[in-house]
C-alpha cells in the first residue's frame, strides 16, 4: 500500500481532530510532526479506531493516516514539511 501525501494526512486529521489542544488538530494545522506529537496522534487514531460503530470508510482512512505517522517516524523525526 502506497503511503498518503501529507495533503490527504493533514485533511484526514483535520477531519478527526477532538478539538484544538489535540495533537491531530496541530499537525492538521501545520504539517509538522515532532517527537512529542507522534504518540499523542497515534494514541488518538488508536483511540478512534477502537470505536465499533466506525464505516470501513472511515476505519481505512483512519489506518493510513496511521501508517503515514509510522513511517514518519521509522524516518527518524524527519520534518513533514
Amino acid at each position: 500500500m502506497r503511503t498518503i501525501t501529507l495533503k490527504t494526512a493533514k485533511a484526514i486529521a483535520a477531519d478527526w481532530h477532538g478539538g484544538q489542544w489535540s495533537a491531530l488538530y496541530a499537525f492538521a494545522s501545520g504539517g509538522v510532526l515532532n517527537g512529542a506529537q507522534e504518540p499523542r496522534c497515534l494514541s488518538e487514531i488508536t483511540n478512534e479506531l477502537n470505536n465499533t460503530n466506525l464505516a470501513a470508510k472511515q476505519r481505512r482512512r483512519l489506518e493510513r493516516l496511521k501508517e503515514f505517522i509510522n513511517h514518519q517516524i521509522l524516518e527518524n523525526g524527519k520534518s513533514t514539511q
